[in-house]
Protein backbone atom coordinates (compact mmCIF):
# COMPACT_ATOMS: atom_id res chain seq x y z
CA UNK A 1 0.00 0.00 0.00
CA UNK A 2 1.52 3.38 -1.17
CA UNK A 3 2.35 5.99 1.62
CA UNK A 4 -0.29 8.88 2.00
CA UNK A 5 1.42 12.21 3.01
CA UNK A 6 -0.68 15.03 4.88
CA UNK A 7 0.71 18.46 3.61
CA UNK A 8 -0.57 22.02 3.87
CA UNK A 9 -2.74 23.17 0.93
CA UNK A 10 -0.24 26.14 1.26
CA UNK A 11 2.28 24.10 0.04
CA UNK A 12 0.57 22.79 -3.11
CA UNK A 13 -2.02 26.17 -4.22
CA UNK A 14 -2.28 24.37 -7.84
CA UNK A 15 -4.76 21.62 -6.47
CA UNK A 16 -7.46 24.41 -5.22
CA UNK A 17 -9.54 23.25 -8.28
CA UNK A 18 -9.67 19.68 -7.60
CA UNK A 19 -10.87 20.28 -3.76
CA UNK A 20 -13.52 23.38 -5.24
CA UNK A 21 -14.93 20.45 -8.17
CA UNK A 22 -14.79 17.92 -4.92
CA UNK A 23 -16.87 20.40 -2.73
CA UNK A 24 -19.13 21.86 -5.47
CA UNK A 25 -20.47 17.97 -5.76
CA UNK A 26 -20.15 17.29 -2.61
CA UNK A 27 -21.70 19.98 -0.74
CA UNK A 28 -22.24 22.66 -3.29
CA UNK A 29 -25.78 24.10 -1.76
CA UNK A 30 -24.03 25.10 1.22
CA UNK A 31 -22.41 27.90 -0.67
CA UNK A 32 -24.01 31.22 -1.93
CA UNK A 33 -22.65 30.52 -5.69
CA UNK A 34 -22.11 26.66 -6.45
CA UNK A 35 -19.14 27.33 -9.19
CA UNK A 36 -15.58 26.23 -9.37
CA UNK A 37 -14.32 29.58 -9.12
CA UNK A 38 -16.35 31.03 -6.16
CA UNK A 39 -15.13 27.87 -4.60
CA UNK A 40 -12.08 28.29 -5.02
CA UNK A 41 -11.56 31.82 -3.91
CA UNK A 42 -13.17 30.40 -0.56
CA UNK A 43 -10.58 27.61 -0.47
CA UNK A 44 -7.44 29.73 -1.41
CA UNK A 45 -8.19 31.74 2.43
CA UNK A 46 -7.44 28.57 3.84
CA UNK A 47 -3.83 28.54 2.27
CA UNK A 48 -2.23 29.47 5.72
CA UNK A 49 0.25 27.21 8.06
CA UNK A 50 0.05 28.97 11.71
CA UNK A 51 -3.12 30.76 11.64
CA UNK A 52 -6.43 29.57 10.80
CA UNK A 53 -8.50 29.07 8.79
CA UNK A 54 -5.77 26.36 7.25
CA UNK A 55 -6.42 23.46 5.24
CA UNK A 56 -4.36 19.69 5.17
CA UNK A 57 -4.21 17.63 2.12
CA UNK A 58 -3.70 14.08 1.90
CA UNK A 59 -1.83 12.94 -1.10
CA UNK A 60 -0.42 9.60 -2.47
CA UNK A 61 1.83 9.58 -5.36
CA UNK A 62 1.77 12.82 -6.04
CA UNK A 63 -1.84 13.19 -6.33
CA UNK A 64 -4.17 14.80 -4.30
CA UNK A 65 -6.87 12.71 -2.60
CA UNK A 66 -7.99 13.93 0.40
CA UNK A 67 -8.38 17.55 2.26
CA UNK A 68 -9.95 18.46 5.66
CA UNK A 69 -10.10 22.11 7.28
CA UNK A 70 -9.39 23.52 10.47
CA UNK A 71 -11.27 26.84 10.71
CA UNK A 72 -12.35 29.67 13.73
CA UNK A 73 -16.27 28.72 13.33
CA UNK A 74 -18.11 26.19 10.79
CA UNK A 75 -21.84 26.12 12.53
CA UNK A 76 -23.67 29.82 11.98
CA UNK A 77 -25.76 29.07 14.96
CA UNK A 78 -22.86 28.14 17.03
CA UNK A 79 -20.63 31.11 17.14
CA UNK A 80 -19.24 30.29 20.64
CA UNK A 81 -17.36 27.50 19.83
CA UNK A 82 -14.16 27.49 18.25
CA UNK A 83 -12.38 26.19 16.62
CA UNK A 84 -13.89 23.56 13.90
CA UNK A 85 -13.12 21.16 11.66
CA UNK A 86 -14.35 21.21 8.59
CA UNK A 87 -14.63 19.86 5.09
CA UNK A 88 -13.14 16.68 5.53
CA UNK A 89 -13.15 14.58 2.22
CA UNK A 90 -11.67 11.89 0.53
CA UNK A 91 -12.33 11.09 -3.15
CA UNK A 92 -14.57 8.30 -3.59
CA UNK A 93 -12.18 5.63 -4.81
CA UNK A 94 -9.93 6.17 -2.08
CA UNK A 95 -12.76 5.91 1.10
CA UNK A 96 -12.39 3.24 3.32
CA UNK A 97 -9.03 3.65 3.68
CA UNK A 98 -8.31 4.88 6.88
CA UNK A 99 -7.51 8.34 5.00
CA UNK A 100 -9.99 10.19 6.73
CA UNK A 101 -8.98 8.81 9.74
CA UNK A 102 -5.28 10.33 8.92
CA UNK A 103 -6.44 14.15 7.82
CA UNK A 104 -8.41 14.16 11.38
CA UNK A 105 -5.35 13.11 13.36
CA UNK A 106 -3.44 15.61 11.82
CA UNK A 107 -5.57 18.09 12.04
CA UNK A 108 -6.12 17.17 16.02
CA UNK A 109 -1.93 17.42 16.57
CA UNK A 110 -2.36 20.58 14.51
CA UNK A 111 -5.02 21.95 16.97
CA UNK A 112 -2.79 20.61 19.97
CA UNK A 113 0.13 22.84 18.35
CA UNK A 114 -2.04 25.88 18.23
CA UNK A 115 -2.65 25.57 21.65
CA UNK A 116 -6.18 25.22 20.80
CA UNK A 117 -8.12 23.37 23.46
CA UNK A 118 -10.91 21.61 22.11
CA UNK A 119 -11.76 20.83 18.38
CA UNK A 120 -15.64 21.15 17.61
CA UNK A 121 -17.45 19.49 14.07
CA UNK A 122 -20.89 19.22 12.73
CA UNK A 123 -22.38 16.59 10.58
CA UNK A 124 -25.50 15.70 8.97
CA UNK A 125 -24.36 12.39 7.70
CA UNK A 126 -21.43 11.24 9.75
CA UNK A 127 -22.34 10.39 13.31
CA UNK A 128 -21.36 7.20 13.49
CA UNK A 129 -18.04 7.94 12.43
CA UNK A 130 -17.21 10.12 14.45
CA UNK A 131 -18.47 8.37 17.52
CA UNK A 132 -16.34 5.51 16.50
CA UNK A 133 -13.29 8.09 16.47
CA UNK A 134 -14.36 8.63 20.46
CA UNK A 135 -15.64 12.44 19.81
CA UNK A 136 -18.24 13.94 22.58
CA UNK A 137 -21.42 14.02 21.12
CA UNK A 138 -22.57 17.18 22.46
CA UNK A 139 -26.00 17.96 20.48
CA UNK A 140 -28.65 17.54 18.01
CA UNK A 141 -30.07 20.60 16.30
CA UNK A 142 -31.14 21.41 12.75
CA UNK A 143 -28.91 23.42 10.66
CA UNK A 144 -29.05 24.43 7.06
CA UNK A 145 -32.76 22.57 6.44
CA UNK A 146 -31.22 19.27 8.27
CA UNK A 147 -30.98 17.20 11.34
CA UNK A 148 -27.46 18.21 12.32
CA UNK A 149 -25.16 16.30 15.06
CA UNK A 150 -22.57 18.72 16.88
CA UNK A 151 -19.16 16.82 18.54
CA UNK A 152 -16.34 17.95 20.33
CA UNK A 153 -12.67 16.51 20.79
CA UNK A 154 -10.89 17.27 23.77
CA UNK A 155 -7.49 18.27 22.89
CA UNK A 156 -5.15 19.34 26.43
Amino acid sequence: MPEIQIEYLAHHISTIPIIAGWFSKEWGNHYKENNISYISEKIHKRTNINSLPLTLIAIENKEIIGTVNLKKHDMSTRDDLSPWLGGLYVRIDKRNQGIGTQLIEATITKARKMKFHQLYLWTHTARNYYLGLEWEHIGDTEYEGSPASVFKKQLL
